[in-house]
């Protein structure tokens, strides 16, 4: 276990690699407006610690794991790793992490719960995105890590900064550095398994061996359960209106009605208990959130992708939200919240998520939603 000034170094120099050239480290910061991204060359990880350093002092502090080719926080600015990397939020990660066929390079403790932790495994040779999301999923399986973050362009805490989420702050550690243990990657992934399921974290793959029942149960597509379990048949897009309440927005597609945004679009029936945030203009919680203006055509340059001409709508209504034609990506303020932040939008992440966005959103009029 190691401790001190250094471990921030040490993880740069391992976030960093052999091959830094021409390549940027991004850093994000929470701010009152939202997130902040910040560059700095890879070549200067002294640079990196100290803008974290700097931030840290006053705020929740993230590095993205693999190095940007451009000034882009998205999947798109990434296009190999040195790394595979999980998160894993249990109380005996540290006992699952050890005893791994292959344990990690490094091991930061996030200051979050106990056994919150994310893990590290330096690569021989650099690999493709879909390489690296298929072995991240792979060992999040076996290790009953989380799955929804497995995704090439995660930003995660760096040891030394502070979860300022927690009262009192909570500090990051560098829990194992072992800048030796390097793999290929079919070391790394031997006997791990078929990493085309994706089990939540409730399911019997996290929580022990995996019976041959569960296994194939596990194994079968949500597009054949879906409609099976449901009745409903997804459109082209994998979509379906949500069987477990009773709003629709009305707008009609080729492949049925979209599932419910915000309680502005639903039957006055269903507006029994409304979200104040889905309730919230999509141009005024994007400028909050992104610090970006909203003009009167509500349209920008996407930030999630190389976006050369504006392709990411911002609609008036709230339960139209956003959506960018370009990448995909659209949704509410949740879905905004959580790309900009690198969380998810289940569980844990959610609920703070949600707190953090009404406080922003409502400062002092609101306490709790």
């Amino acid at each position: 276990m190691t401790h001190g000034t250094k471990d921030l170094d040490r993880y740069l120099s391992i976030l960093a690699g052999d091959d830094p050239a021409r390549r940027l480290i991004e850093i994000r910061s929470t701010t009152p407006d939202g997130m902040r991204q910040t560059f700095t060359p890879a070549t200067r990880p002294e640079l990196a610690a100290k803008t974290i350093t700097r931030l840290a002092a006053r705020t929740d502090v993230y590095v993205g794991v693999l190095l940007r080719r451009r000034r882009h926080g998205g999947r798109d600015a990434c296009e190999r790793s040195h790394l595979a990397f999980i998160e894993i939020d249990q109380p005996d990660a540290a006992e699952r992490l050890a005893q791994h066929q292959c344990p990690p390079t490094m091991i930061i403790g996030s200051g979050g719960s106990p056994g919150h932790a994310h893990a590290y495994w330096q690569l021989h040779e650099p690999i493709s995105l879909d390489e690296l999301e298929t072995a991240n999923r792979r060992l999040a399986i076996r290790l009953g890590g989380d799955l929804a973050s497995v995704d090439a362009a995660r930003i995660l805490r760096p040891p030394t900064t502070k979860n300022w989420k927690r009262t009192p702050p909570s500090r990051v550690e560098l829990l194992v550095f072992e800048p030796s243990r390097k793999y290929t990657l079919n070391e790394l992934t031997a006997g791990l398994g078929d990493p085309n399921f994706t089990p939540r974290s409730s399911s019997p793959a996290t929580r022990g061996a995996i019976s041959e029942l569960d296994r194939r149960l596990l194994a079968i597509p949500a597009a054949t359960y879906m409609p099976a379990l449901t009745g409903r048949h997804p459109n082209r897009a994998g979509k379906i209106s949500c069987p477990f309440h009773q709003l629709s927005v009305g707008e009609a597609t080729a492949g049925g009605v979209l599932p419910a945004r915000s309680f502005a679009d639903a039957s006055s029936n269903d507006r029994v208990s409304p979200d104040p945030l889905l309730l919230v203009p999509p141009p005024v919680y994007f400028e909050r959130l992104t610090g970006l203006r909203v003009g009167r055509s509500g349209k920008l340059r996407c930030m999630f992708h190389d976006d050369q001409h504006p392709s990411l709508h911002v609609y008036p209504q709230p339960g139209r939200g956003w959506y960018c034609f370009g990448c995909g990506r659209g949704g509410s303020i949740y879905d905004l919240a959580a790309l900009l932040s690198g969380r998810g939008t289940r569980g844990r992440d959610f609920v703070e998520l949600r707190r953090e966005l009404d406080e922003l959103m409502f400062g002092e009029q609101r306490t709790s939603i």
